[in-house]
C-alpha cells in the first residue's frame, strides 16, 4: 500500500486484491475469523532506514515476505530512484535492497512470489499516465519481468493525489491491469501474455480489482459527451462482461473502488454505491455520506468512512447507507486521523497507536500505544501501513517495521 504524502495526513487505503490473497494464511479460520482477534503482540522490529517523515512510503506483501518503499518527497518526482527493501515476514530478517524509480500514485500488489510496482511516468498528471509495471522476486529482489503501459487508469484531475488505487489485480497466478481500452493479463511469474479484453467504448478509471471470482473495474464511455460511467464486471472465465451501476452525470459517477469478498464498494467524493459482483445486483444505490466524509473501505456489511468530523472513523450500513457507529481514532485529543487498514478481513487503525476495531459495533477491542512516535513529535498524528505476511500483521510506521503475532 502506498502513502505518497507526508505521514501527518488523513489517509484512505482501499482493500486491494493482495489482502484477499493472504487472508487465509493470516488466521487459522481465514478472513471470516480475523475480526475476532483481540490482541497483537510484537514478534520482531527493524529499522528500514530513514525516518519516514518527509518521505513517500509504501508497503506490500506477497503473503510470506514484505517490501518497504521509501522515496524522499521532492519537487521533481523523477529525479532519483526509491529504495526498496525486502524482509522475511516471519522473522523480520532483511533479504535484499534495491533501487527503482517508483511511481507513487499507484499501490503495489503482491502474491505468487512477486511484488508488482509502477515505475516511471509522471505523478499526479491527469493526461500523461504512462508507466512500466515491474515484477520483483520477493525473495531476491531481482526483476522477473517488466511491461510498458501506454495509458493507465484515467481519474479526474480533482481526485486527491493521496487517494491511490492498486496497479492491478492478482488472481490464480495472473496479473491483470488496465491499459487504455484494454484489460491485459500476464503470467505473474514470467510476464508471458495470458489474456486480453478490449472495449472500444470505454477507458478505465479505476481497477481492475479481484472481487470474488470476478474482475471488476470502473470505466467511462469514450463518446463525445463522456457522461456514462459504470462498473465493468468480467465473468469468471473472462469471456463475457457486464456493465452495472451505470450513471450519466459527468463528474458524479463512481471513480474509486474497494472490495470485500464479492462486494464492490465504489465512490466519488462522498457519494457511494455498492454491488454484489457475483450477481451484478445493486446493494446500495448512490447515497450521499455527510459533508466532508469520504469512503475508504468496506468490511463485511460495513462501509468505513473518515472526514465527517476530524479524528473520527464512521461505520455505515452497506444496505441502507445509514451511519451505525462512530469512533474516535485518537487517544491524545489530536485532530488528525490515522490510516484505516483492512488486513485479512480485520479492521485496523494505524496512527499513534495500532488498534483493532470491531467493524460491526465500532468498538476498539485492542490497541498498543506507540509512545516512541509521540515523543518524536508530540501532538502529531502519524499514519502507517499494515499488511499480512507469514502469519504476522506487519506494520510500517514511525517506529519502524514491526511484525505482530
Amino acid at each position: 500500500m502506498t502513502r505518497p504524502r507526508t505521514w501527518i495526513a488523513v489517509a484512505a487505503v482501499a482493500v486491494v486484491a493482495a489482502a484477499a490473497l493472504v487472508a487465509p494464511r493470516l488466521w487459522p479460520g481465514g478472513a471470516k475469523s480475523a475480526p475476532g482477534r483481540s490482541a497483537l503482540h510484537e514478534a520482531w522490529r527493524v529499522r528500514p532506514g530513514a525516518n519516514p517523515v518527509g518521505h513517500a512510503t509504501g508497503l506490500v506483501s506477497d503473503g510470506r515476505r514484505v517490501v518497504t518503499i521509501q522515496e524522499p518527497l521532492r519537487m521533481y518526482p523523477d529525479a532519483a530512484p526509491s529504495r526498496l527493501t525486502g524482509y522475511d515476514g516471519a522473522t523480520g530478517k532483511r533479504l535484499w535492497r534495491t533501487a527503482l524509480a517508483w511511481t507513487n500514485d499507484a499501490e503495489p500488489v503482491g502474491g505468487d512470489g512477486v511484488v508488482i510496482i509502477a515505475s516511471g511516468g509522471k505523478v499526479g498528471s491527469p493526461t500523461v499516465r504512462t508507466a512500466d509495471y515491474v515484477a520483483l522476486d520477493s525473495r531476491t529482489g531481482k526483476q522477473r519481468w517488466r511491461v510498458k503501459v501506454a495509458r493507465r487508469t484515467d481519474p479526474e484531475p480533482w481526485v486527491e493525489a493521496g487517494d491511490t488505487q492498486p496497479v492491478g489485480a492478482l488472481r490464480d497466478g495472473v496479473f491483470y491491469y488496465a491499459d487504455g481500452h484494454a484489460v491485459i493479463g500476464v503470467d505473474a511469474a514470467t510476464g508471458a501474455p495470458r489474456y486480453r479484453f478490449t472495449s472500444t467504448a470505454d477507458n478505465a478509471l479505476a481497477g481492475p480489482v479481484a472481487a470474488g471470482d470476478r474482475i471488476a473495474m470502473i470505466v467511462r464511455a469514450t463518446g463525445r459527451d463522456r457522461l456514462d460511467q459504470s462498473v465493468l464486471l468480467l465473468s469468471p472465465d473472462l469471456r463475457t462482461s457486464a456493465r452495472v451501476l451505470r450513471t450519466e452525470s459527468y463528474g458524479f459517477g463512481p471513480e474509486r473502488m474497494a472490495v470485500s469478498g464479492d462486494t464492490v464498494l465504489a465512490w466519488s467524493g462522498r457519494k457511494v454505491w455498492a454491488l454484489d459482483a457475483r450477481t451484478g445486483r445493486t446493494i446500495l444505490p448512490g447515497r450521499d455520506l455527510p459533508p466532508q466524509a469520504g469512503a475508504v473501505a468496506v468490511v463485511g456489511r460495513t462501509i468505513l468512512a473518515t472526514g465527517a468530523k476530524p479524528g473520527l472513523l464512521d461505520g455505515y450500513d452497506l444496505r441502507t447507507g445509514r451511519r451505525t457507529w462512530s469512533i474516535g481514532t485518537k487517544v491524545d485529543g489530536d485532530t488528525e486521523s490515522p490510516t484505516v487498514q483492512v488486513v485479512g478481513g480485520m479492521l485496523l487503525t494505524v496512527g499513534d497507536d495500532v488498534a483493532i476495531v470491531d467493524p460491526v459495533r465500532g468498538r476498539r477491542v485492542f490497541h498498543v500505544t506507540t509512545e516512541e512516535a509521540r515523543s518524536l513529535l508530540p501532538g502529531a498524528s502519524f499514519g502507517g501501513h499494515a499488511v499480512a505476511a507469514a502469519g504476522r500483521v506487519v506494520v510500517y510506521g514511525m517506529n519502524g517495521l514491526i511484525g505482530y503475532r
